[in-house]
């Protein structure tokens, strides 16, 4: 009975061991066929293109009897794991097969075929669908990014510029090459695909530990981690099923959204939002536009970057470059200062200086007065109101005197400073020379125009510049009809 007993609870064990293995291997296909699918749904792709391209592929038909799958010059069989994967692949739906097939043919287009007459790559640019599911802006904790994770220093390895704002993992054909040549010397290191591309995946040093006391591929594979385990045998799967599928149409041309672009490098640190808004351009297309830059800064000071702009636009960018640099300054790249006072909610709260090319003018709130019509008024943001005066919410009450940074040497700052100089006495700026300006034209004002709103028509022009050209020094009584002459110099 002992006996009997002892053998049904080892069988138990067994079972339950093989019941873990198999439930474990199901949830990390269903994980990995889920992030495929939610990737392949996020590619910008017209979804008639799409089936238009696989409409004479029958995939039912296509499948061979092979259990061998080519890794450059290697052979692999593929285990029950490889297998189980590759039955998912088969039982996707018709349009996301077509789909998945599209986005490699993309992908492939993009690279130029990187490694399409290379026996010694033979397979190897499909990696992108095992380690990032075809997610462009991919990112683990291993420091592995974009549609190939390359890992931060073997991408800088192979001559990929990287930094805080600036990343050339995002640019396909450029992160294939150096995958490509990282993949190469990982192979010529360990002896054989199999280890070279889970070294990719995993890092070397990782691999090379799990190779301690054993010369077995699945021993090795069995010392990784867990989440690590299957992904050699999950890339065997995605090779037959692609080498069974796949046909490349090179006159069906694959390619991102087409723009017409001029080149401009910077040297400089620069925010998208200075360009978009000094230049009148659409924010979304001039970053769909950059897609190596990370965020919206560009920081040309260490390495210059080079960046595109609409077709027509690289004169206008040069020859305003400075200005660009200098547009709200202030709200994009803010100087910190520490504060002079202990206590910021104290009434005696100091206004820090948003840097060395500013300086403080004072607007003492009158009754009607809001933050929006004030900053409106003076060409800044509420937020930078709020900030400066230590204000947490919108309420303000007449008699206050707020704290306003303008640059200096602005007509504003002029019109401030004589004031000062002049016990408050109302003093006009000096007169504008129209001598070295030309008219552009005079328009009339509308009903909800502003010197601010007006200003956002002309590149070359500020509120305050529009204001000086005029001999207005009170924007606020501006009134509906009045004309006004807008210049510009020669």
């Amino acid at each position: 009975m002992r006996k009997f007993l002892f053998t049904y609870i080892i069988f138990c064990l067994f079972a339950l061991f093989v019941y873990n293995n198999a439930f474990s291997q199901y949830a990390n296909n269903r994980k990995f066929i889920s992030s495929l699918k939610t990737n392949l749904n996020l590619l910008n792709y017209d979804e008639s293109d799409v089936l238009e391209y696989c409409a004479d592929i029958n995939f039912s038909e296509l499948s061979t009897e092979s259990e061998f799958v080519n890794l450059g010059n290697e052979v692999y069989s593929l285990n029950n794991i490889a297998y189980n994967l590759y039955s998912d692949l088969q039982n996707l739906d018709h349009k996301t097969k077509c789909f998945l097939l599209y986005a490699m043919a993309d992908l492939k287009t993009k690279t130029n075929f990187l490694y399409k007459d290379s026996e010694y790559l033979k397979n190897l640019d499909y990696l992108p669908i095992l380690v990032s599911a075809l997610d462009k802006h991919f990112v683990n904790s291993n420091t592995a990014y974009g549609l190939w994770a390359l890992q931060f220093m073997p991408a800088l390895r192979y001559g990929l510029s990287i930094d805080t704002c600036y990343d050339q993992r995002l640019e396909p054909q450029l992160s294939s090459q150096a995958a490509g040549k990282y993949l190469m010397d990982l192979q010529k290191s360990f002896g054989s695909w199999d280890y070279a591309i889970m070294a990719y995946v995993c890092g070397p040093t990782v691999v090379r530990k799990a190779m301690k006391n054993t010369n077995s591929f699945d021993e090795t594979v069995n010392n990784l981690e867990a989440n690590y385990k299957n992904y050699f045998y999950y890339y065997l799967a995605i090779v037959k099923w692609f080498s069974e599928k796949e046909i490349i149409n090179p006159s069906f041309f694959v390619s991102e959204k087409f723009y017409d672009k001029d080149t401009v490098f910077v040297k400089d640190r620069l925010h998208f939002e200075q360009i978009s808004e000094y230049l009148q351009l659409n924010l979304k297309e001039l970053k769909e536009m950059n897609p190596l830059f990370v965020g919206n800064i560009i920081d040309g000071r260490n390495s210059e970057k080079e960046i595109y702009l609409p077709y027509g636009y690289k004169d206008r960018f040069i020859a305003n470059k400075d200005s660009i640099i200098a547009f709200k300054d202030s709200i994009y790249f803010p100087v910190f200062q520490m504060p002079n006072v202990s206590d910021r909610s104290n009434a005696n709260y100091v206004s820090i200086s948003p840097g060395k090319d500013y300086e403080e003018i004072k607007h003492t709130i009158q009754t009607g007065d809001n933050l929006g019509s004030i900053a409106q008024k003076y060409g800044v943001r509420v937020s930078d109101l709020q900030d400066w005066n230590n204000i947490r919410g919108t309420n303000i009450y007449a008699g206050k005197v707020l704290s306003i940074w303008v640059k200096k040497g602005s007509a504003l700052a002029s019109n401030a400073n004589s004031n000062k100089n002049d016990n408050n006495k109302a003093t006009k700026p000096k007169p504008f020379n129209a001598a070295g300006y030309e008219l552009v034209e005079t328009i009339t004002i509308a009903k909800g125009d502003s010197f601010y709103k007006i200003s956002k028509n002309y590149s070359w022009a500020s509120a305050e510049d529009i204001m000086y050209w005029n001999g207005i020094e009170d924007a606020s009584k501006l009134q509906i009809g009045q004309k006004l002459k807008i210049y510009k110099k020669k």
